[in-house]
């Protein structure tokens, strides 16, 4: 091995030294750090995988963000104030061959660092990794940690780590973070501007003002730099709706009623999440009841048809994206033919912006009522889609953000668009059906 020391072009600041001796020297296997922005989580996360692929187990090491191309500008494009690429961090001398269309460095002692999207669920395929750190986390898909990471770990022994900034308290990453602090066997840390001194305090009030000025309030400057979950969520795109759905009772238990009969609505994913709502209409009261929903990651459509006719629901209709009519490369076949092969013949929802769909949305929100016993996963995503904060212009941009929660949003927008355009919604159940042809 050559005689290098790391961290290599990086220097710890004091508030992180006690993670680094955490997870570098006490040896903890999982461990979560919610850190306010700007406090270096992704340099950091960087030089701590190194570390470990030279220093502590030769293996495979994965950096996990919401988005490949997110993971690409944070890391393998990314620089510091001080003008050093990050990827500069790792010497020379211990790098095998550096892979830029993978984004992966593979090190002379058979260990590799490489930058994941978990948005694309073919990339965490093949041998599993030793250790993992998602970044973000808050943004992610639980599921690809309890699903896909989760049991390659248990296999293996391998370590994971988790970091992000808050995002309110209706998500997995608060979850994950309040678990941690209960366990002895978790390492857990929450750090706010105040705790790191990171961000010099007249810099600070500028971005204070700032935000203030372009977000209406401190909500998103409480968020991101002080770490606080009791913020509203800034730029939620469904706040106020699903706020009254709550104040109103509108989120509660809601059973089946047998004599009315189920539409479904399908937000289709192919090598991401599938989301599925299923409505009964009752005319009279000109009420959309939400009876259920479903969501799961990297399955295929005949998981999904096999899950609904496992159901004790008589259906009326089941309703899919434009895009179910597109072909697959792998068959062929469009996922609207696959379907008719498996009984299911769906309605196909009309094409329509995303901001006249999220304006559909809105409009059918004080209509509908949700049962909490099963609705739970999808009614959090409706509270937690928020559009996306450009930092540069500290505002919101009109683009939803794309996360864990696009897909019952998504889901949600096509059943408002084409709830209205279904026929016999109120029709008495008479006989079991997949679908009406």
């Amino acid at each position: 091995m050559v005689n290098i020391s790391l961290p290599y072009k990086f220097k710890a600041a004091e508030y992180q030294k006690p993670l680094a001796k955490a997870i570098l020297q006490e040896n903890y296997k999982r461990y979560v750090y919610c850190w306010h922005r700007r406090a270096g989580k992704d340099l950091f996360g960087l030089n701590e995988l190194v570390y470990k692929a030279i220093y502590k187990r030769i293996g495979p090491y994965w950096h996990i963000f919401p988005q490949y191309n997110q993971g690409r500008n944070a890391i393998w494009q990314a620089s510091t104030h001080e003008g050093v690429k990050y990827l500069d961090c790792i010497p020379k001398q211990l790098i095998k061959h550096i892979r830029n269309d993978r984004m992966e460095v593979e090190f002379i002692n058979g260990s590799s660092y490489k930058v994941i999207g978990s948005d694309n669920k073919d990339a965490m395929r093949g041998s599993g990794p030793v250790g993992v750190l998602f970044s973000e986390f808050a943004l992610q898909k639980s599921s690809i940690w309890s699903e896909i990471i989760q049991p390659m770990l248990a296999r293996n022994g391998g370590t994971a780590g988790f970091n992000f900034t808050p995002n309110g308290k209706d998500n997995h990453a608060y979850d994950l973070l309040q678990m941690a602090r209960q366990s002895k066997r978790w390492f857990a840390q929450v750090l706010t501007v105040d705790d790191t001194g990171a961000i010099p305090k007249e810099e600070l009030e500028n971005i204070k003002e700032e935000l203030s000025k372009q977000t209406g309030g401190l909500d998103i400057f409480n968020q991101e730099y002080y770490c606080d979950f009791n913020a509203n969520i800034s730029g939620a795109i469904y706040g106020v709706e699903t706020e009254l759905v709550e104040k109103e009772g509108r989120y509660t238990n809601l059973p089946y009623n047998n004599a009315y009969m189920v539409n479904t609505f399908w937000d289709l994913g192919v090598s991401d999440s599938t989301a599925i709502w299923f409505t009964q209409y009752d005319k009279q009261r000109n009420v959309i009841n939400i009876i259920d929903y479903i969501e799961d990651f990297g399955k295929g459509l005949d998981y999904y048809i096999k899950e609904i006719k496992n159901k004790p629901y008589i259906y009326n209709s089941h309703n899919a994206p434009h895009d179910i009519v597109n072909r697959e490369f792998t068959s062929g076949l469009s996922r609207l033919e696959t379907a008719k092969q498996y009984g299911i013949n769906f309605n196909i929802t009309p094409k329509l912006s995303i901001a006249d769909g999220i304006n559909k949305a809105r409009s059918i929100f004080s209509r509908c009522v949700f049962n909490k016993l099963t609705c739970e996963k999808g009614f959090k995503a409706l509270k937690n889609y928020k559009r996306v904060f450009n930092e540069n212009l500290n505002k919101f941009s009109d683009e939803p953000l794309h996360d864990w929660t696009s897909h019952g949003a998504d889901a949600f927008r096509y059943m408002a668009i084409q709830i209205e355009r279904l026929q016999n919604l109120n029709q008495q159940a008479k006989k079991p059906a997949y679908a009406i042809t």
